[in-house]
């Protein structure tokens, strides 16, 4: 009889344990069922309601630098994120914590790199090599002229305001960038308080620029499958041999 009575006492206790366990896996289950439905709920109505952005760029021989601040839920969350283009940087900052997302020093000593190419691995050699850009310069410029013209049609605008003097080191293409400016500012709006000069003889970027609004980011979607289907195509036309 005792021995029958520890032996049901055992079997209680083993029964209980694999409950507790189980239990515990199902509470572990549920509070991360919570999490994901939380993050997809706050993502959705992120989409739905406006984003307030203001964006700010200041640029010379010693630093050049893009700073942003987006506001979410009413500026309940601000999100700031800095991008150093000297030092190749981008630091993200959510109320007091503050963390680099990318680094990469670029090479300050007068030394010109090497201009001889790696050797190429096995791995390299069976890969295709098409030889071509993606797009060509101005292929990028029209690219980026009509992603620039839908953006401005769902953006709005409380300032705009930019003095910039910009060279790209090649006459033409320079030209060709200031075509687009001139073009864009015919056809929007919004580019009259932005002042572009050229510099055919030296490559640089010099003044300042500032954009502030609010925009709904579901209406970036439609911008976004544009820019991702025009880029598909060109690969296919490459992988295809063609070239326009």
């Amino acid at each position: 009889m005792i021995y029958l009575t520890n032996l049901n006492i055992l079997l209680l206790g083993q029964l209980l344990q694999i409950n507790i366990r189980y239990a515990t896996l199902f509470l572990i289950l549920k509070i991360l069922c919570g999490i994901v439905i939380l993050i997809t709920v706050m993502l959705f109505f992120t989409l739905l309601f406006r984003t307030v952005l203001l964006v700010r760029g200041k640029f010379s021989d010693g630093k050049s630098i893009v700073e942003s601040n987006i506001s979410f839920y009413g500026n309940l969350l601000n999100v700031d994120a800095s991008y150093d283009l000297k030092l190749s940087e981008i630091y993200l900052r959510i109320r007091l914590f503050r963390f680099c997302i990318y680094k990469r020093l670029l090479e300050r000593s007068g030394r010109e790199r090497s201009t001889e190419k790696p050797p190429k691995s096995k791995k390299d050699k069976g890969k295709k090599n098409f030889g071509l850009p993606l797009f060509s310069f101005q292929e990028w410029i029209g690219l980026g002229r009509e992603v620039v013209i839908r953006f401005f049609r769902i953006f709005q605008k409380r300032s705009f305001t930019g003095k910039l003097r910009i060279g790209l080191g090649d006459p033409a293409s320079t030209g060709v960038f200031m075509g687009a400016y001139y073009s864009l500012k015919s056809l929007i709006r919004d580019f009259e308080h932005i002042f572009i000069s050229p510099n055919f003889f030296q490559k640089e970027i010099k003044g300042e620029i500032a954009l502030a609004g609010s925009i709904r980011l579901i209406k970036l979607i439609p911008m976004v499958i544009f820019t991702y289907r025009k880029i598909l195509s060109r690969k296919k036309k490459l992988k295809a041999g063609g070239r326009t």
